[in-house]
């Protein structure tokens, strides 16, 4: 039991954080509570968030009322049986069934099968288990399912599908079109716009498709001309790994070759002090330098979440030029983070153990340098890793240079 409620605590972090996110989309009008519903519902609300949790089954006609948007959580399953017009987010660990009508977005998640048995909105949709969808989608509805999706005959979607699964099967009527990805797809009900998928096997029933077709295979048997003449069909080849290899040293000779040009440039046009002088920031600030690089990190879920809470409360203004310059910031100092991290671990090989100062040798240490650092990158399972240090350390370095300069060349002058 103590296991059980853990797993549901942090999986509610999650949804919190997802149901922030789909809120900024939402059109919705959040309804303002009196004091007496104010204080009935405190002991489960969290600003302007309805929660609520179970270990049990968790049934909507047995519990209260929704006020505000919503997020509901069962370690069991839940079962969607009164009207919704709020938007809300739903986990269901051991299944969802929607029973009843729902308006708004409503987003759902889950490790078992989830069940659309009635009228729905807006849905979006994931789960590690099948999609049923018996009734109507009004509008779009996004689904991620890890086995079979299945819009049977009674269904009809008004807007599009977007579906990512291991199956698709489509018996039903789709007004929109359908995109997404699936290991195997069969359509035997209408689509009146496109089809657009990703797949490796497919069955289309004739004329049921008024829009385009478009479908991406490694399988070459597919073929659908006979049925449909003006499909595109697009076979992709996959490399062998020799020819990935090969192309993934090529790729990273010339980005080690880049970087040596580009340190080159800087060495010149600063007369070697840029270098130098970043370098002896960096070493007496070693900790600073590792410590600001990863809060860089680290922060940014945090700015995302706080910018859209400042969209909530009408600072939209202020909240999202920030947001976006910062995110820009730290995106663009990781792009160069192998070349910054690298040129400091040469300089530092430079003042300790290379006295020459030939330009040849340097950019010869340089160039390998480099080289060596790429490579590790693509070390299957660890490379990640290690372009995580190399980021943190990047934009630590560029961070400590701007903060500590100040002070090191006024002790410097000092001296």
């Amino acid at each position: 039991m103590i296991k059980k409620t853990s797993m549901l605590r942090n999986k509610k972090l999650f949804l919190v954080i997802a149901f922030l996110a789909i809120l900024f989309f939402s059109t919705s009008n959040i309804h303002m509570l009196n004091a007496a519903e104010m204080k009935n519902q405190s002991e489960k609300s969290i600003g302007i968030i309805d929660i609520d949790e179970k270990e049990s089954l968790y049934k909507f006609s047995e519990n209260d009322d929704i006020y505000l948007p919503f997020l509901r959580l069962s370690y069991d399953k839940v079962v969607i049986d009164k009207e919704v017009s709020n938007l809300g987010i739903t986990y269901g660990n051991k299944g969802i069934d929607i029973d009843s009508r729902t308006e708004n977005i409503q987003v759902l998640f889950s490790n078992d099968t989830i069940r659309v048995n009635n009228n729905m909105e807006y849905a979006v949709i994931a789960t590690s288990g099948n999609v049923i969808i018996d009734s109507d989608i009004s509008k779009t509805i996004v689904i991620f399912a890890g086995e079979k999706v299945t819009v049977s005959e009674n269904a009809k979607i008004l807007g599009d599908i977007i579906c990512f699964s291991n199956s698709l099967e489509i018996k039903g009527n789709v007004l929109g079109s359908v995109v997404g990805s699936a290991t195997n797809t069969n359509i035997s009900g209408k689509i009146e716009k496109d089809l657009r998928l990703s797949t490796e096997n497919i069955d289309i029933a004739d004329n049921n498709i008024n829009g385009d077709i478009f479908i991406e295979t490694k399988n070459s048997e597919i073929t659908l001309n006979d049925k449909y003449p003006e499909a595109q069909i697009k076979l992709l080849y996959e490399e062998s790994t020799k020819t990935k290899v090969i192309d993934m040293i090529i790729r990273t000779l010339k980005t080690a070759l880049v970087y040596t040009l580009l340190y080159l440039l800087i060495f010149k046009i600063s007369k070697e002090k840029l270098v130098a002088n970043m370098f002896s920031v960096i070493e007496k600030n070693i900790g600073f330098s590792i410590i600001s690089g990863a809060v860089s990190i680290l922060a940014i879920p945090l700015v995302i979440m706080l910018t859209f809470l400042g969209i909530l409360i009408g600072i939209e203004e202020i909240v999202i030029p920030i947001s976006i310059f910062y995110i820009a910031v730290v995106i663009s100092l990781a792009l160069i983070s192998i070349f910054v991290t690298g040129t400091m671990i040469h300089e530092y090989i430079m003042s300790n153990y290379i006295s020459d100062t030939d330009m040849t040798k340097r950019l010869v240490c340089i160039f390998f340098i480099f080289l060596s650092m790429i490579l590790l990158t693509n070390i299957p399972k660890i490379g990640a890793y290690i372009n995580m240090l190399y980021m943190i350390l990047g934009i630590g370095i560029v961070i400590c240079y701007i903060f500590k300069r100040e002070k090191y060349i006024k002790s410097k002058k000092k001296k």
